[in-house]
């Protein structure tokens, strides 16, 4: 059987001159039509078999909504002629159906929450990069990255604008002060439960906080600790406890011959524990080593002997009594802080807490030092997040001037400059917008009054849709070819 390549067939005799194999001869391949043959898909093509199943989607879930709802009223102003058609309509403005529109959405999604202009940067990028896609000129490619980003530069700067505002406005000052006074009792409460709101008197969080530091702190303190000793004190019937700190030599055991050493109750164990403490709290040493041994010579010592003692009575004991310690060692520390005369200032409806202060003190190493060791762990990191609204230490308020309260600035016309700033010209500014000047710091979306930036980033998107709804003009309806 001849052997051959494929492609071709053996033929009796090759031809003078022939250009293929002696015996072959090459077989014609077959035809093939222009529309059989695999042709790529341009951008806007495949974009579209994405965008449209998707536009349906959401266009069925707005369908869907009852007709008593926000979402029906919505659609019945959008386009009042008909559910249907306002469903449709929606479903085609909330999805890019260009990859022009999809790039700078997600241009806008990606660097948006990082600021404006990371967010106008996003949406430019993404447009250009979507128009190219489409085959554009350069020219066209420019102007569409120039409207993405310019889009989302004028909406975020307006938001800031508006935050800026909002936050100098009559009262801001001191709805800010109760906000951050709100967040510390949610912070004092997961330290020590006896620092809860229940034990808390004053009808605003800043004359909360304030009760906290003038007594109702430290009596909501005492009583959950003498809660959890009278529990232990019940569970082990009153037994004294054996603690080496404490104990003394009694004598000898006439029957046993052994030495026998003196017991202590728990109260006065927990007595000679406080005043261990008391001393750590009022001496004032400087090398940060001696005083970590001092503490764990003598606080530390006995703290665990105390544990131990209970333990050897019950098992789980210890445990119960140490986070009843460590629930009252965090809240007196609380409750000192908070008693410094710095942390309080003169508001618009009374005394309001002076967070800027109490950020202040967390630059202190000494503060640091000292919550560490008497906040629970990873305290003072929790306490420097909520003070500083996840800034971190170093991270300070700047207070406006006055009370925050609005036209309090115009009392000011008409004294002389030497009593005031009556002949200041911001005089009559600050009359409209009290809190003028103020800064408060804060991590993205925790700034007071500051728009959240993935909610910026939404207001962008939105606003780039709206652009290009104007752009191409009306809408198609869903299921008619992209392009077209």
């Amino acid at each position: 059987m001849p052997q051959y390549v494929p492609g071709f067939e053996p033929i009796d005799q090759a031809p003078t001159g022939q250009a293929y194999a002696p015996g072959f001869e090459p077989v014609a391949p077959a035809a093939s039509s222009r529309d059989e043959a695999m042709s790529i898909p341009t951008l806007q093509e495949a974009y579209s078999t994405v965008a449209e199943p998707v536009t349906k989607a959401v266009s069925g879930m707005l369908k869907s909504a009852p007709a008593v709802s926000p979402v029906a009223t919505l659609l019945k102003l959008i386009d009042p002629s008909g559910y249907d058609s306002a469903s449709d309509t929606s479903a085609k403005f909330i999805v890019p159906q260009t990859p022009t529109g999809g790039g700078a959405a997600l241009g806008t999604a990606v660097l948006g929450p990082f600021g404006v202009i990371p967010g106008a940067i996003g949406g430019a990028a993404g447009a250009a990069v979507g128009a190219a896609g489409e085959g554009k000129d350069w020219s066209e490619v420019g102007q569409d990255a120039a409207l993405a980003g310019g889009t989302n530069l004028v909406l975020g700067s307006l938001g800031k604008l508006g935050s800026w505002v909002t936050r100098s406005t009559g009262g801001a000052k001191t709805r800010i002060a109760n906000k951050d006074a709100s967040d510390l009792l949610d912070f004092a409460q997961e330290q020590a439960p006896g620092l809860g709101r229940a034990n808390l008197s004053g009808e605003t969080p800043s004359a909360q906080v304030r009760s906290l530091a003038t007594g109702a702190g430290r009596k909501g303190i005492g009583a959950e600790k003498e809660a959890v000793t009278s529990g232990i004190e019940e569970a082990i019937g009153g037994a004294d406890l054996y603690v080496p700190s404490l104990s003394k030599w009694a004598g000898v055991d006439n029957a046993t011959g052994q030495t026998v050493n003196t017991k202590v109750s728990l109260r006065q164990a927990n007595e000679e524990l406080t005043a261990i403490g008391d001393g750590l709290r009022h001496m004032d040493v400087g090398d940060r080593a001696l005083r970590e041994r001092l503490i764990q010579q003598d606080y530390k010592k006995l703290a665990g002997e105390i544990r131990q003692a209970l333990d050897d009575l019950q098992p789980g004991l210890g445990g119960v009594w140490n986070v009843g310690q460590e629930d009252a060692r965090a809240g007196y520390a609380l409750v000192k802080m908070l008693r410094n005369a710095g942390a309080w200032r003169a508001g618009n409806s009374g005394v309001e807490q002076n967070t800027a202060f109490l950020q202040s003190k967390l630059i202190d190493p000494k503060v640091e030092e000292a919550m560490n060791w008497r906040l629970k762990p990873g305290g003072f990191d929790d306490l420097a997040d909520t003070l500083t609204r996840g800034a971190g230490p170093g991270n300070v308020d700047i207070n406006s001037a006055g009370r925050g309260g609005f036209g309090q600035s115009f009392a000011q016309f008409g004294r002389s400059p030497s009593a005031g700033s009556g002949s200041s010209i911001l005089t009559p500014l600050r009359g409209i917008l009290p809190n003028l000047g103020a800064k408060y710091v804060g991590a993205p979306g925790r700034v007071p009054y500051a728009i959240n930036p993935s909610v910026q980033a939404l207001i962008d998107y939105l606003g780039q849709r709206a652009m290009e709804q104007a752009q191409s003009g009306a809408p198609v309806k869903i299921g008619d070819t992209y392009g077209r």
